[in-house]
């Protein structure tokens, strides 16, 4: 099984293959990064631009493989903010399935400042500013004080996704008789 990823991102590729030694998948599964744009700003504000810009990165589907996208966004919750992200998974049938990670929350400070700055510094580019030793590409652990971690959250969320659009992959060459 080939996999390819729509990202060149260490945290990215990371939670993708965590997800299938999860699911029990060849031992070391074909995980091949692809370069691919979003589409939208550094930091994406809200569901819509978030999901977006998975979407745009997954683009078309390549016969044969599964393609996953995965896009983090900051978004409303109530009162406060949260960071999570969008995995688009398309099979290999152009079957599409769409999850999202859990949440942690994000300092409104710094979301105010994303947006103040055109949405080209995100909120971990600004996290990584005034918090020493903070990975800017993964302030998922200052923001969930310590109790977890960007690879983490979208490994879960890949996870899901990819069991999911693997039993659709079932579902879809099964011959009924």
């Amino acid at each position: 099984m080939k996999i390819l990823v729509c990202s060149s991102s260490i945290h990215k590729r990371g939670a993708v293959l965590d997800a299938a030694k999860r699911l029990g998948l060849p031992s070391p599964p074909d995980i091949q990064p692809r370069e691919a744009s979003s589409g939208v700003p550094n930091q994406p504000l809200g569901d819509d631009q978030t999901l977006l810009g998975a979407l745009q990165r997954a683009g078309s589907n390549e016969p044969g493989h599964y393609v996953v996208a995965l896009e983090n966004g900051v978004t409303p919750r109530g009162k406060r903010f949260v960071d999570l992200a969008y995995v688009v998974i398309v099979a290999p049938s152009g079957h599409i399935v769409v999850r999202s990670s859990r949440s942690v929350p994000v300092p409104a400070e710094l979301v105010v400042r994303a947006k103040n700055s055109g949405q080209q510094k995100t909120c971990g580019q600004l996290e990584a500013e005034r918090t020493p030793g903070c990975d800017h590409a993964d302030p998922h652990v200052v923001w969930s004080g310590g109790t977890t971690n960007r690879r983490n959250l979208l490994a879960d969320a890949v996870e899901d996704a990819l069991r999911a659009a693997i039993q659709a992959e079932s579902q879809e060459t099964e011959v009924t008789p």
